[in-house]
């Protein structure tokens, strides 16, 4: 069974670039844009990682890992910015974020990380 993956961002052109490089690392990647549309993808879909934009219009990231804490999901969360602050990480570690990655995401970094994140919950060796 292929690891499930929910790419979130509210940059179409982003969302196609992580899903083309996490597609060839042989996962399945849904993707959506903003949290509505992936609070409806996770009440279908379970997720075993969740790649999630901070800054998401007028919501965040954050209401997505509060989400998924909520309603007890087996997903690791990771978070993407390209405004990373203090409070923002500060309150990310607290609720629980796997990692979180600056903006610009180096690709070998994306794909190190989310095998990181696999790993810790026994999916890929």
């Amino acid at each position: 069974m292929k690891v499930k993956i929910l790419v979130i961002d509210d940059e179409p052109d982003i969302t196609f670039v992580l899903e083309g490089m996490l597609s060839k690392e042989g996962y399945a990647v849904d993707t959506a844009g903003g949290v509505a549309a992936a609070e409806e993808k996770m009440a279908k879909n379970n997720y075993d990682l969740i790649l999630a934009d901070i800054v998401l219009g007028s919501e965040t990231g954050v209401d997505i890992l509060r989400e998924v804490k909520i309603k007890k999901l087996n997903s690791s969360v990771i978070f993407m910015t390209g405004f990373p602050t203090f409070d923002t990480a500060a309150e990310a570690i607290r609720l629980g974020v796997f990692d979180y990655l600056p903006k610009p995401i180096e690709k070998g970094r994306l794909i190190n990380t989310v095998k990181k994140a696999l790993q810790s919950k026994g999916l890929v060796g």
